[in-house]
C-alpha cells in the first residue's frame, strides 16, 4: 500500500469523475486494495482504465461501474477476452476478475516495455520497420478473422508491440458475428478498412499492397472487383472516422472541456487546464489589452500573449455593424468555423496552429462576440520571405502539397493571399481559417487564381508557380 496515497471506494471513486488523484488507494468489499497510479483512459460512471499495483504486482485495471446488476460493458470485456484466448492469439494475460456492488475489476498483467502499435508507427524512421509493423497487424487481422473473431474498433493504439510480437488489447471490442466460422469477405473487408482509414490519406496508397498479402493467407483471388470494394471500404470508413472526429470537438471528452450557459459557451483543451489558462477564458478582452498586436482589423483583431510562459495567440471577431451582428446571431461563429477547420486540418495532416480554445458570448441561443485560441505557430509570412529570397523549392512542394491536399479534400480556403501562409525553414503553414468551407466541388480554381495574384510583378516566380500547380 501506499500510505501517502489517498484512501477511496469504489464509489468514491465513480464519483470523483474525470479529477482522480492519483497515487490513490481504492478499497475493496474483502478489505483488500489496489493502488491506481496512473489514469490511462475514464469515462466518468462508465469505465476507468489504470496502471495499478495489486498484491505488489503492477497491472492493468479495467473498472466497469455498475448499478446494481452486471453491465453490459463488463460482459463484452469477459466474452472477448474467452474468445482470443479460446483460438490462441497473444493478449495480455488476466489475473483476476473480482466482482462487487459497485464495480467489476479486470485485472491484467502489465506490460511496462510493450508499446503501442501507433507509438511504434509514428516513431519509427526506418522504412523497412515500419513496413515489418504493418505486415505484422495484417497478418493479425487475418489471424483475427479466420478464427472468426471481429475487432469491431479496429485500429492500431488496439495492438501492442512487446519482443517481436503483437498482442491483441481492447478486448472488450472482440466479437464473433459469424458463429466463430471465418468471417464472410464482406465483413473482412469492412473490417480491414477500419485499419487503413487510421492513416493519414498520404499513406494510405500503401493499402492495396498489404490488402495483397491479406487476400493471399485469406487463399482469396485479389481481383479488380475486391480491390474495389476495399478502396470504397477504406473511403467509407475515413469519412465516418473525420464526421464522428469533429462532432467530437464540440462536446466534453477526454480531450476537450466544454462549459456552457445562457450566456455563453467555451470549449477548450483539457491539457491547458491551469489558473492561468482559466483566467484567460473568464475575461479574453483584458489579455488581448495587454498582449502583443498582431493584427488590427475591422473584422478581427488578433494578439499573441503569454500564460504560464507558453505563447498563444487570440483572435476576438468584430460585428462591424448591427446588420453583420445580426445575421450572425443564427449560425456558426466565425470562431467556431475556425475550430472547426483547425481540426480537420490537422486530421488530414496539413499543419495549422493548433487549436486551443473557442468562447462565444451567447444571449441563450443567439451568438454575439466570439474568439479563437490557437498555439503560437512561429514563421513569417510568405510574401515577406519571397520579397528577400529566391523560392525554396521545400517551399514550393509544401504549397503544392497543401493545394492538392485541399482539392482532394473538397476544402476550399476562400482567401489564400500570401499572407495567410506562415514560413519557417521548408514547412509552411496555413492560417485564418474562418472562410473555408469543405464538401465543395467549386471553388478551388479561385483559391489558387488568389494565391498568384499576389506575384504578378514577379513573371519568373508567377511562371514556375502556375507550371507546379498545373494551371493553365
Amino acid at each position: 500500500m501506499d500510505n501517502n496515497a489517498l484512501k477511496l471506494t469504489l464509489q468514491d471513486l465513480n464519483l470523483a469523475g474525470r479529477e482522480i488523484p492519483v497515487p490513490v488507494n481504492v478499497f475493496l468489499e474483502d478489505g483488500s486494495y489496489i493502488t491506481i497510479e496512473k489514469v490511462l483512459r475514464v469515462l466518468p460512471g462508465k469505465r476507468l482504465v489504470a496502471k495499478a499495483q495489486w498484491h505488489k504486482k503492477p497491472v492493468l485495471a479495467k473498472i466497469f461501474f455498475q448499478k446494481g446488476k452486471p453491465g453490459s460493458a463488463a460482459k463484452k470485456e469477459n466474452r472477448g477476452y474467452n474468445a482470443i484466448k479460446k483460438v490462441g492469439i497473444v493478449t495480455p494475460e488476466r489475473l483476476s476478475v473480482i466482482r462487487e456492488k459497485q464495480a467489476q475489476l479486470f485485472l491484467y498483467d502489465f506490460i511496462s516495455e510493450g508499446e503501442s502499435l501507433y507509438n511504434m508507427l509514428e516513431k519509427t524512421t526506418s522504412p523497412a520497420e515500419h513496413s515489418n509493423l504493418l505486415r505484422m497487424v495484417v497478418l493479425a487481422t487475418v489471424s483475427l478473422h479466420e478464427n472468426g473473431l471481429l475487432q469491431e474498433d479496429l485500429h492500431f493504439d488496439n495492438f501492442m508491440y512487446w519482443l517481436g510480437e503483437l498482442y491483441v488489447i481492447d478486448v472488450a471490442s472482440i466479437t464473433s458475428p459469424e458463429n466463430h466460422q471465418p468471417l464472410s469477405q464482406s465483413t473482412s473487408i469492412e473490417n480491414l478498412a477500419l485499419l487503413w482509414a487510421q492513416l493519414p490519406p498520404s499513406e494510405q496508397s500503401l493499402a492495396q499492397a498489404y490488402f495483397t498479402l491479406y487476400c493471399a493467407k485469406r487463399n482469396w483471388l485479389a481481383n479488380e472487383s475486391l480491390r474495389t470494394q476495399f478502396d470504397c471500404a477504406i473511403t467509407t470508413a475515413w469519412e465516418k472516422r473525420k464526421n464522428h472526429y469533429l462532432q467530437k470537438q464540440f462536446r466534453e471528452c477526454t480531450e476537450n472541456i466544454r462549459l456552457k450557459n445562457f450566456a455563453e459557451e467555451i470549449i477548450f483543451k483539457r491539457k491547458f487546464k491551469s489558473t492561468g489558462f482559466e483566467d484567460l477564458l473568464k475575461n479574453p478582452d483584458m489579455f488581448l489589452a495587454k498582449g502583443e498586436m498582431l493584427k488590427d482589423g475591422n473584422s478581427a483583431t488578433v494578439v499573441k500573449i503569454d500564460i504560464d510562459n507558453q505563447p498563444f495567440v487570440i483572435k476576438r471577431y468584430n460585428n462591424k455593424n448591427f446588420l453583420k451582428a445580426f445575421t450572425r446571431l443564427f449560425k456558426k461563429s466565425r470562431a467556431e468555423r475556425c475550430w472547426y477547420f483547425a481540426h480537420l486540418l490537422g486530421f488530414i495532416d496539413l499543419q495549422t496552429p493548433a487549436p486551443v480554445a473557442v468562447i462565444v458570448n451567447r444571449f441563450g441561443p443567439f451568438r454575439l462576440n466570439s474568439y479563437f485560441i490557437s498555439e503560437y505557430h512561429e514563421g513569417s509570412t510568405l510574401q515577406k520571405v519571397w520579397s528577400k529570397n529566391e523560392p525554396n523549392l521545400d517551399i514550393v512542394e509544401s504549397i503544392v502539397t497543401i493545394f492538392m491536399q485541399l482539392k482532394a479534400n473538397r476544402i476550399v480556403h476562400g482567401d489564400c493571399k500570401s499572407t495567410n501562409f506562415l514560413v519557417k525553414g521548408g514547412d509552411v503553414c496555413l492560417i485564418d481559417l474562418d472562410s473555408m468551407q469543405d464538401k465543395q466541388d467549386t471553388g478551388f480554381k479561385n483559391d489558387i487564381q488568389r494565391f498568384l495574384k499576389d506575384w504578378q510583378q514577379k513573371p519568373e516566380l508567377l511562371a514556375y508557380l502556375k507550371k507546379q500547380l498545373k494551371v493553365e
